[in-house]
């Protein structure tokens, strides 16, 4: 049976800039203009990511943890918690348990931290990006580094860990904690506004005497979360990664 209803999200606008002192240009490098707006397309990207995690994935969908631990307390303990192919695979069958659909590609995808890739990916399963048949998606994901069982694998630093998060470790604890999320149709979703905007002022409106110009960008989208139960949010330790 279908049903529907209002899914509502507030769009909030995001922005930041960089001064440059009028000495600077003259004297930098050519083409350094063009990598300080490489960074700042680079660190807009970030932050849309982080609003997206923050907001849809750190605290939703099922949560599950690694090799049978009964909590993130418990994986920060060791890296015996380690993620294995196995956690993936199980987080895809709770999934499909729930009648959660895959992708339209019939895949679903795992997005998680170069450490836990570097558990997963020694399976002789695995198979690297480098090594798909053409035929076999037609297109290849942002940060995509390969697939196994049916799951597409992003690669980013960006996944929660508590290295850098808020969670605060008991102090017996001894390995890093880092999240992955396996995420199947409908998850969570995203407004289309509007591009981000790369604004450069030369000279700028607040500079009396031309002594600087900026550069920056500006965006506004929404996000939520739209079905709790259509990811799963997979927390383990990794055999790279102890405190």
């Amino acid at each position: 049976m279908l049903s529907g209803g209002d899914k509502t999200a507030y769009l909030i606008p995001y922005n930041d800039a960089v001064q440059i002192s009028r000495h600077l240009a003259k004297t930098w490098l050519t083409g350094s203009m063009t990598e300080v707006m490489s960074k700042l397309s680079r660190h807009a990207a970030a932050k849309m990511d982080r609003v997206i995690r923050d907001t849809n994935l750190t605290t939703g969908g099922m949560a599950a943890y690694t090799d049978g631990a009964a909590s993130r307390a418990t994986v920060a303990q060791s890296s015996i918690y380690a993620a294995d192919v196995a956690d993936f695979r199980t987080a895809r069958n709770k999934l499909e348990r729930l009648d959660v659909e895959p992708h339209s590609d019939g895949f679903y995808v795992a997005v998680a931290h170069p450490d836990v890739l570097y558990d997963v990916s020694s399976d002789t399963n695995w198979q690297d990006v480098v090594k798909y048949d053409t035929r076999t998606f037609s297109n290849i994901l942002k940060g995509e580094v390969g697939e196994i069982h049916k799951i597409r694998f992003i690669k980013t630093t960006e996944a929660w860990n508590s290295a850098v998060g808020s969670w605060n470790i008991a102090q017996s604890a001894s390995a890093t904690v880092y999240q992955s999320y396996i995420l199947g149709e409908e998850s969570f979703g995203i407004s289309d506004l509007e591009d981000v905007d790369i604004i450069v002022k030369d000279p700028a409106p607040a500079s009396s005497v031309n002594g600087y110009s900026t550069a920056g960008y500006y965006f506004s989208f929404a996000t939520r979360a739209l079905t709790p139960s259509a990811f799963v949010r997979l927390e383990s330790a990794s055999a790279l990664n102890n405190y």
